[in-house]
């Protein structure tokens, strides 16, 4: 649909005279709403198919800011204070595993019992037994599911940060 790079020049016209404001607003409201919305499973996709949305969603950011192509990328992500797709995944998925142990109620039945804890799979004292169980996988395939994926990164964070009860305060303490 936005294949040719001519059809973002419709935008130019819109963006002249337009409070950065409301251009920021307009793509975290309504772009990264949208990118979330599914990003949990929908990221773990491999780059390849991840490539054209994320070009896209540079695309977009650099049109939006009315900056030249020599601009690095990440800086596009910086002004706008919003984080690139894959970022946006790895985030997503540590609010989910967050949510799975300080607010269950807040997720669908199905994610009842979708973590387990290395306390509950055996008794031994170790370093490791309040991290996520993490079953074995053999394919790129499984280390990609978000099971493994989301334990994987939640066994990464700092206990001080797991601690935090309220998701707008682990959400803001997340650095990714």
């Amino acid at each position: 649909m936005w294949e040719g790079s001519w059809r973002w020049f419709i935008f130019v016209p819109w963006l002249q005279g337009v409070d950065s404001w409301a251009i920021w607003w307009t793509f975290v409201h309504i772009c990264t709403s949208h990118i979330l919305h599914g990003i949990e499973i929908d990221g773990n996709t491999s780059n390849v198919h991840l490539k054209k949305l994320i070009t896209l969603n540079n695309k977009l950011l650099r049109i939006l800011q009315n900056k030249p192509n020599k601009l690095p990328v990440k800086d596009l992500y910086l002004n706008f204070d919003t984080l690139a797709i894959p970022e946006l995944h790895t985030r997503q998925l540590l609010i989910l595993v967050h949510k799975f142990w300080h607010h269950p109620h807040l997720l669908p039945t199905a994610f009842a019992n979708y973590f387990t804890s290395n306390s509950t799979i055996h008794q031994h004292n170790t370093r490791e037994k309040e991290n996520l169980h993490l079953t074995s996988v053999s394919k790129g395939f499984g280390k990609r599911s978000v099971k493994y994926k989301a334990s994987k990164l939640w066994n990464q964070l700092p206990l001080s940060l797991k601690d935090y009860c309220s998701v707008k305060q682990f959400s803001s303490k997340l650095k990714i």
